[in-house]
């Protein structure tokens, strides 16, 4: 019974946002277009700021030189922009990733353990944004200077609840090493023993893989900073499309309707919380006196920006990861013949003198041109 009690509550706050919000999407739609031009193009820049730090935060967890900062950023594209939408999100999009990782020559442990940690970090990134916004709007409230007024003992309360998921999601990567005690202690169990020396030496196997894609604490440090630029990133680019669409609140209600809008996409089996955002938001700002059709008009202009935007540019991304891969897969098998060609060809033409050098040229250009097998 009390598996069923977290799903019936967010299902029915889903159901009042969509009530607050069902008649107001043509509206909406009318905001979005008579939306201001300049801070939607300042908006698309944050959001393009937040997936490079993405690609900093893959090249730090691959740890690998195989991996190009620009290859990095195709496929945090792929994996948080395109994966966002498809119907089995964030699954389909990490494994298409992960793929294009592994042919770049990433261990399979070591790409989904990058990709994954990757999806961590930026959780705890945003329950940080997200427990900053609350606490500061509480603390405003008990001033009576918040647009929430005397909601202030909710806010005191969600704040402190997403700043404890912060500190429990740090200490929960520093002592991966636990689940290996964990599954020894299981092995006592009469009966259990062969499943339990199985199971912790996998996850013997994947703490160390763990361990080893995130390494020190100062890299640890790095990693956290760059998952917090890119979330910082892209709720900048939320509150710049909200401000766009009119929406004049200050920036720190905005970053906590950005925070509640994140939460509510981590809603299963709805690719990039599709509808409970759109619920989420609007709702939680006719509560700070924003005007249901104007708030819902600045969510679909940062869904443009923020999932639109990134899913095409990752189809690209993706479709060029795997052009370029087919295309110099096949270039090493003839690269033999051609060299021989061309260096008996220079010899040939040895005693043509001029002719010789421009031959000769001709030979080093047609190398330098020639796509370069992945390293």
């Amino acid at each position: 019974m009390r598996r069923f009690v977290l799903p019936a509550l967010v299902g029915f706050a889903l159901l009042w946002g969509g009530i607050q919000v069902g008649g107001e999407i043509i509206p909406a739609l009318h905001t979005v277009v008579a939306a201001d031009l300049a801070w939607l193009m300042v908006a698309a820049g944050f959001e393009v700021a937040s997936y490079l730090f993405l690609g900093s935060v893959l090249c730090l967890l691959a740890r690998d030189e195989n991996l190009s900062y620009g290859d990095a950023v195709r496929v945090g594209l792929v994996s948080s922009g395109l994966g966002t939408i498809l119907p089995a999100a964030p699954i389909e999009g990490i494994v298409l990733a992960a793929s294009e990782l592994e042919i770049r020559g990433l261990e399979r442990r070591r790409t989904f353990v990058a990709l994954g940690l990757a999806q961590w970090y930026f959780a705890r990134a945003l329950f940080a944004v997200g427990a900053l916004a609350a606490l500061t709007v509480a603390a405003f409230a008990v001033l009576r200077a918040a647009a929430v007024g005397s909601s202030w003992p909710l806010m005191l309360t969600v704040g402190g609840a997403l700043a404890a998921s912060f500190l429990f999601m740090g200490a929960v990567v520093r002592r991966l090493h636990l689940v290996t005690v964990l599954a020894r202690t299981a092995g006592r169990i009469p009966g259990a023993r062969r499943r339990a020396e199985l199971l912790a030496a996998s996850c013997r196997a994947w703490s160390l893989e763990v361990s080893a894609s995130i390494g020190s604490r100062r890299n640890r440090t790095r990693l956290l900073a760059c998952a917090f630029g890119a979330t910082v990133a892209d709720g900048t680019c939320f509150v710049f499309a909200l401000r766009a669409a009119g929406v004049h609140r200050g920036w720190v209600v905005l970053t906590l309707a950005y925070a509640v809008g994140m939460l509510a996409a981590f809603v299963p089996l709805l690719p990039a919380g599709l509808g409970a955002v759109e619920a989420a938001v609007p709702a939680f700002l006719a509560s700070a006196h924003v005007p249901v059709p104007v708030a819902l008009g600045g969510v679909l202009a940062y869904r443009a920006l923020g999932t639109l935007m990134p899913a095409f540019v990752g189809a690209a991304a993706l479709a060029q990861l795997r052009v370029r891969r087919r295309r110099r897969t096949r270039t090493p098998a003839t690269r033999p013949a051609d060299d021989a060609a061309i260096a008996e060809a220079e010899r040939d033409a040895a005693a043509a003198g001029r002719g010789g050098l421009a031959l000769k040229w001709f030979g080093r250009s047609w190398r330098r041109s020639r796509p370069q097998p992945l390293r």
